[in-house]
């Protein structure tokens, strides 16, 4: 079946190149699908499910050697030659310019990730709502744990397939085919009036089943995640808060690989896309593309963009046909590289790396996709939090973002709640805390970490009007020194 569908495709995809090469020099097409079935459960009663939706998208650039360029959009792939048509009107009439795209080789190929549940042939109602009443169960378990404590939850499980196909007028065929699914759940917790609440998210490019076995129940790891989310969330009632004078008296402040990440993709990746330096608006780079300052971390310090294999982020080709690198954004401290799109590349004399990415039939812009901090050497790291919090006298972890604004050069980021940290061990929970810091400084603060990478953090990030799937991480916890360059406050 799915053979047919890219073999139907192709046909009409090769018709509509040949054709638009009678009209210009070169032409590119991308084909977007999406299947999509979601359920959301905001109490017991309330369960809303959409078993299938599908959606689609054809994008198409046609160019001229003399710099003309036009961009087109349908929602029908039959209905491509008329859109060629005005388009093609509408390029004879561009004056000449600079538009160029970076080449790239003109090559076949399909990627793929093959779905053990596929929700184009399985009705998904029965095991999403079976995974949706697991996640409320957690809730229930926990308030018999907790006497007097009362739980809401809002439940969303998602499962997708999405396809592509990449084309252009010299050759190139590529297909992709991802399944990807998702679980998110939020607590709410009431206890003598007071009310506090967490929430827990994870998604992968693979099917439901890497959530649950063949009888629809959730493995070990996933179920631990969700109750230590749950728990928190009932915590947050002993939680600690603490006044600007203790805020002064910090000395370290530690951050889980899910706030880390947040830290990673606002404050860091989008200043590389290769776009907003183009346009003026990154922090670290001229418009030219050069560095505005050459080293902003230690030399023990490397970001990275590209993909983490199963991550929500992650890719096999990026919407040009281009295989995502693993682009060094910062590399021992110094910044390195950017995320291209094709013409990005030639603009800068780069070569194209895989980071051009679109939403169904919108244009092609460079975007991230796994983003995370990397320890360059083994020499900062810790073997485990027991030993990074050794030498901390007063400190704090925080956990889990869940809000968040930058500007050019600052980055506030929301953590749902948090550790106090004393002579080294940890001694209760802390509110949600909000940490500011000066983005092309706070980096020089890090002094070391302990864990392993995790790239878990999820979202869809927004920009130009388009969402993309994308995941962001770092080492288990990384440290900070606590210094002018990094605020905290914490809620009262």
């Amino acid at each position: 079946m799915v053979q047919e569908f890219y073999e139907k495709l192709r046909s009409k995809i090769t018709e509509a190149l040949e054709y638009a090469k009678t009209k210009c020099d070169y032409a590119d097409l991308l084909y977007e699908a999406s299947h999509r079935a979601i359920l959301t459960r905001e109490l017991p009663e309330k369960i809303d499910m959409t078993p299938y939706t599908y959606s689609v998208g054809v994008h198409m650039r046609l160019v001229n050697n003399n710099g003309q360029n036009i961009e087109l959009s349908v929602t029908n792939p039959d209905n491509l030659k008329g859109a060629i048509d005005k388009a093609a009107a509408l390029l004879k009439l561009q004056p000449e310019g600079e538009f160029r795209l970076a080449p790239i080789e003109p090559t076949e190929g399909h990627y793929s990730t093959n779905a053990k549940v596929d929700l184009r042939t399985v009705n998904m109602t029965k095991v999403m709502a079976r995974v949706a009443e697991q996640l409320e169960q957690i809730a229930r378990a926990k308030e018999k744990e907790h006497l007097g404590t009362e739980i809401k939850t809002d439940v969303v499980v998602a499962s997708a397939i999405d396809q592509k196909i990449i084309a252009d007028t010299d050759g190139m065929f590529k297909t992709q085919e991802l399944p990807r699914s998702s679980l998110y759940c939020y607590y709410k917790t009431k206890r003598n009036g007071a009310i506090t609440n967490n929430m827990e998210s994870t998604s992968v490019t693979e099917d439901i089943s890497h959530y649950v076995d063949e009888n629809g129940t959730l493995n070990a790891a996933t179920k631990a995640m969700f109750e230590t989310a749950c728990e928190a969330s009932v915590q947050l009632h002993n939680a600690r808060t603490m006044t600007g004078n203790d805020t002064r008296e910090l000395d370290h402040v530690i951050v889980h690989s899910s706030v880390i990440g947040t830290f990673m993709h606002e404050a860091i990746g989008h200043p590389f896309e290769a776009d907003i330096v183009r346009d003026g608006s990154s922090a670290f780079w001229s418009k030219d593309g050069k560095p505005k300052q050459d080293v902003i971390a230690p030399p023990f310090v490397n970001v990275v963009d590209g993909n983490v294999q199963g991550k929500h982020g992650s890719e096999y080709i990026d919407d040009e046909g281009n295989e995502p690198q693993k682009k060094y954004l910062i590399k021992n401290g110094k910044l390195n590289g950017m995320i291209h799109s094709r013409e990005t590349a030639a603009r800068y004399g780069k070569k194209p790396n895989g980071g051009a990415f679109s939403q169904l039939g919108s244009s092609r812009i460079p975007r991230m996709n796994c983003t995370y901090l990397e320890p360059a050497d083994g020499s900062m790291t810790k073997e485990s939090l027991h030993e990074l919090l050794k030498d901390v006298k007063k400190g704090v972890i925080l956990y889990r973002m869940t809000g968040g604004t930058v500007a050019k050069e600052n980055m506030n980021v929301t953590a749902a709640y948090g550790h106090y940290v004393e002579n080294g061990k940890v001694t209760g929970y802390l509110k949600p805390a909000t940490i500011s810091m000066d983005t092309k400084k706070a980096l020089f603060d890090i002094d070391a970490f302990a864990g392993k990478i995790s790239v878990d953090g999820i979202g869809h990030c927004g920009k130009e009007g388009q969402r993309k799937p994308v995941s962001d991480g770092g080492p288990e916890f990384t440290r900070f020194k606590k210094t002018e360059h990094i605020n905290l406050t914490v809620q009262a």
